[in-house]
């Protein structure tokens, strides 16, 4: 049994986090362990950008942040499925 059983691997669409996925990938793939991407959305952060305004609506930007959240998700399990 491998020391790793999982490997949860944050990603966001950054460099690093490109090569922390294929890294992840390679890893899984030699140790035959479970991985798991995630990402996440800092709904608060977004929010605050908008309580001083009016009439300002933190739906869109939230929205986008959740839909842009799923696209790199689905991007890197395409890529592990391709490793893999």
């Amino acid at each position: 049994m491998s020391t790793f059983e999982r490997i949860l691997v944050p990603v966001d669409g950054s460099e690093p986090s490109q090569s922390a996925v294929a890294l992840a990938i390679r890893l899984a793939s030699a140790l035959k362990a479970a991985l798991t991407f995630c990402h996440v959305v800092d709904r608060e952060a977004i929010v605050a950008q908008y309580v001083a305004m009016p009439y300002g609506d933190a739906g869109p930007s939230l929205e986008y942040a959740r839909e842009e959240g799923e696209r790199l998700l689905r991007v890197a399990a395409i890529i592990g499925h391709e490793v893999a």
